[in-house]
């Protein structure tokens, strides 16, 4: 008799969806550095999706340095130049934390509707920064 596996499956949240959606205007150059978004009002009503939903995932963006929240009158969301730190932190935790493998990096990113040309871009970059630091750590 066969066992059967059990794969867990993650539904992204409805915020990561928008974030997506936006991010992916973003990368394809759609959205530029200095477009303001439409009021939350339209955003809302153009995806379906809840104020709060909508606010998390400006959150997001804003978090991964891809938009300026603005407040007051002439306040919203503005796209701002992507910046390679929030990615830089990212790698440098999951190097410190001494991960010996990508696999869970490429699934992750795969999951998260990544590129998967650029996640093995990603995926070599990082494996080369760990056999570097490895060997730092070693000397």
């Amino acid at each position: 008799m066969k066992s059967h596996v059990k794969a867990e499956i993650r539904v992204p949240k409805t915020a990561e969806l928008v974030a997506s959606e936006i991010r992916n205007g973003i990368l394809v150059g759609s959205l530029q550095p200095g477009d303001r978004l439409p009021p939350e009002t339209s955003l809302m009503s153009s995806f379906g999706v809840s104020r709060p939903s909508l606010r998390e995932a400006l959150r997001l963006l804003e978090a991964e340095e891809l938009l300026d929240i603005r407040r007051g009158a002439q306040g919203g969301a503005v796209i701002r130049r992507p910046s390679a730190l929030p990615a830089l932190r990212a790698a440098a935790a999951w190097l410190a934390l001494g991960d010996a493998e990508t696999d869970g990096l490429r699934d992750g990113a795969e999951v998260a509707g990544g590129d998967p040309n650029l996640m093995g871009i990603a995926e070599r970059a990082l494996r080369m920064a760990l056999r570097q630091a490895r060997a730092r750590a070693a000397a």
